[in-house]
């Protein structure tokens, strides 16, 4: 199950409230692990890189909603859209 990280290692290493990451969570826009020995939720890498597209995206001022938008398809087209609408490109 490679490398997990805990969530407060996560939060203190991208400088992101563990509140923000459990919100991230319920929008569905990354995901944690949890077994029964242990309480605190992990990442893997995929969750770790997913994170790091998001706070990107939300320095460029993307909505959660966008992020999801973008995230939830597969082509370009709803990242060129959002970014014009952000008059980025």
């Amino acid at each position: 199950m490679g490398n997990l990280v805990k969530i407060r290692d996560i939060s203190v290493k991208y400088n992101v409230s563990a509140r923000t990451l459990r919100y991230y969570e319920e929008m569905g826009l990354i995901e944690s692990t949890r077994n029964d020995d242990y309480a605190y939720r992990l990442y893997d890498e995929a969750a770790i890189k997913r994170l790091e597209q998001i706070l990107i995206l939300r320095r460029l001022n993307i909505s959660i909603k966008d992020i999801k938008r973008i995230f939830s398809t597969a082509g370009s087209e709803v990242v060129l859209d959002v970014l014009e609408k952000r008059s980025i490109i």
